[in-house]
Protein backbone atom coordinates (compact mmCIF):
# COMPACT_ATOMS: atom_id res chain seq x y z
CA UNK A 1 0.00 0.00 0.00
CA UNK A 2 0.97 3.42 -0.37
CA UNK A 3 1.16 6.53 1.99
CA UNK A 4 -2.14 7.58 0.38
CA UNK A 5 -4.03 4.19 1.26
CA UNK A 6 -4.15 2.76 -1.98
CA UNK A 7 -2.09 -0.50 -3.85
CA UNK A 8 0.80 0.35 -5.50
CA UNK A 9 0.91 0.11 -9.41
CA UNK A 10 2.92 0.85 -12.22
CA UNK A 11 1.66 3.82 -12.34
CA UNK A 12 3.24 4.96 -9.51
CA UNK A 13 6.00 3.46 -9.98
CA UNK A 14 9.24 4.92 -10.76
CA UNK A 15 8.85 5.28 -14.40
CA UNK A 16 9.73 7.59 -17.47
CA UNK A 17 7.02 10.68 -18.33
CA UNK A 18 7.14 12.89 -21.65
CA UNK A 19 7.65 16.05 -20.94
CA UNK A 20 7.88 19.49 -23.69
CA UNK A 21 10.74 21.78 -22.60
CA UNK A 22 9.65 24.95 -24.27
CA UNK A 23 12.44 27.37 -24.55
CA UNK A 24 10.48 30.49 -24.68
CA UNK A 25 8.98 30.02 -21.40
CA UNK A 26 12.35 29.15 -20.11
CA UNK A 27 13.59 32.15 -20.66
CA UNK A 28 16.19 31.62 -23.41
CA UNK A 29 14.02 32.11 -26.94
CA UNK A 30 16.23 35.42 -27.47
CA UNK A 31 19.14 33.27 -27.68
CA UNK A 32 18.24 29.63 -29.16
CA UNK A 33 17.09 29.53 -32.26
CA UNK A 34 16.60 26.03 -32.85
CA UNK A 35 15.03 24.10 -31.47
CA UNK A 36 12.20 26.32 -29.74
CA UNK A 37 11.60 23.70 -27.44
CA UNK A 38 12.25 19.92 -27.15
CA UNK A 39 10.99 16.55 -25.30
CA UNK A 40 13.12 16.84 -22.39
CA UNK A 41 11.42 13.68 -20.12
CA UNK A 42 11.64 13.62 -16.36
CA UNK A 43 11.69 10.79 -13.93
CA UNK A 44 9.02 10.32 -11.33
CA UNK A 45 7.40 7.82 -9.03
CA UNK A 46 8.48 5.43 -6.01
CA UNK A 47 11.22 3.04 -5.48
CA UNK A 48 10.12 0.20 -3.65
CA UNK A 49 10.95 -3.21 -2.67
CA UNK A 50 8.98 -5.58 -1.47
CA UNK A 51 9.76 -7.70 1.58
CA UNK A 52 10.03 -10.72 -0.90
CA UNK A 53 12.69 -8.79 -2.74
CA UNK A 54 10.39 -8.27 -5.83
CA UNK A 55 10.73 -4.53 -7.25
CA UNK A 56 8.38 -3.13 -9.55
CA UNK A 57 8.03 -4.70 -12.86
CA UNK A 58 10.91 -2.72 -14.81
CA UNK A 59 12.16 -0.54 -12.57
CA UNK A 60 16.05 -0.17 -12.94
CA UNK A 61 17.29 -0.16 -9.17
CA UNK A 62 21.28 -0.27 -8.45
CA UNK A 63 22.31 -3.13 -5.94
CA UNK A 64 22.56 -0.33 -3.07
CA UNK A 65 19.30 1.31 -3.66
CA UNK A 66 17.78 -2.49 -3.59
CA UNK A 67 19.23 -3.60 -0.54
CA UNK A 68 18.65 -0.35 1.34
CA UNK A 69 15.14 -0.67 0.35
CA UNK A 70 15.28 -4.09 1.41
CA UNK A 71 15.80 -3.05 4.64
CA UNK A 72 13.74 -0.67 4.79
CA UNK A 73 11.03 -2.41 4.09
CA UNK A 74 12.12 -5.91 6.27
CA UNK A 75 12.46 -3.24 9.76
CA UNK A 76 9.34 -0.91 8.35
CA UNK A 77 11.43 2.23 8.38
CA UNK A 78 11.65 2.09 12.31
CA UNK A 79 15.35 1.35 12.44
CA UNK A 80 17.34 4.39 13.94
CA UNK A 81 20.68 2.58 14.10
CA UNK A 82 22.60 3.08 16.92
CA UNK A 83 21.14 6.16 18.00
CA UNK A 84 23.91 8.16 16.57
CA UNK A 85 23.38 7.81 12.83
CA UNK A 86 20.46 8.45 11.15
CA UNK A 87 18.63 5.31 8.88
CA UNK A 88 19.20 5.38 5.51
CA UNK A 89 16.25 6.81 3.50
CA UNK A 90 14.55 5.15 0.23
CA UNK A 91 15.68 5.71 -3.34
CA UNK A 92 15.04 8.28 -5.46
CA UNK A 93 13.80 8.01 -8.80
CA UNK A 94 16.14 9.34 -11.42
CA UNK A 95 17.28 9.97 -14.97
CA UNK A 96 19.96 6.62 -15.47
CA UNK A 97 20.06 7.71 -19.14
CA UNK A 98 20.50 10.84 -21.00
CA UNK A 99 20.92 11.90 -24.66
CA UNK A 100 21.82 15.25 -26.16
CA UNK A 101 20.20 17.65 -28.32
CA UNK A 102 21.73 20.02 -31.25
CA UNK A 103 21.13 23.58 -31.17
CA UNK A 104 21.91 27.07 -33.08
CA UNK A 105 22.71 29.50 -30.78
CA UNK A 106 23.75 33.11 -30.79
CA UNK A 107 27.19 33.13 -28.38
CA UNK A 108 28.33 36.54 -26.21
CA UNK A 109 30.53 37.28 -29.76
CA UNK A 110 26.96 37.60 -31.22
CA UNK A 111 27.98 34.74 -33.99
CA UNK A 112 25.39 32.34 -34.28
CA UNK A 113 26.92 28.80 -33.35
CA UNK A 114 25.70 25.00 -33.69
CA UNK A 115 26.99 22.62 -30.93
CA UNK A 116 25.45 19.61 -29.18
CA UNK A 117 24.30 19.74 -25.63
CA UNK A 118 24.95 16.41 -23.63
CA UNK A 119 22.39 14.99 -21.19
CA UNK A 120 19.19 16.91 -22.34
CA UNK A 121 16.72 14.31 -22.83
CA UNK A 122 16.13 11.58 -19.94
CA UNK A 123 15.55 8.51 -21.91
CA UNK A 124 15.74 5.83 -18.94
CA UNK A 125 15.23 6.21 -15.42
CA UNK A 126 16.09 3.45 -12.46
CA UNK A 127 16.41 3.85 -8.41
CA UNK A 128 19.65 5.07 -6.59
Amino acid sequence: MTDEGRSSTAEDSCRLHRWYLDFERLGWARWVRIPTGYHANYCAGACRVAPSGAVDNGTTMSNHAFVTGLYLTATNGTDRGDGRRRRPTAACCVSVRLSPINILYNNDDGQWVITKMAEMIADKCGCL
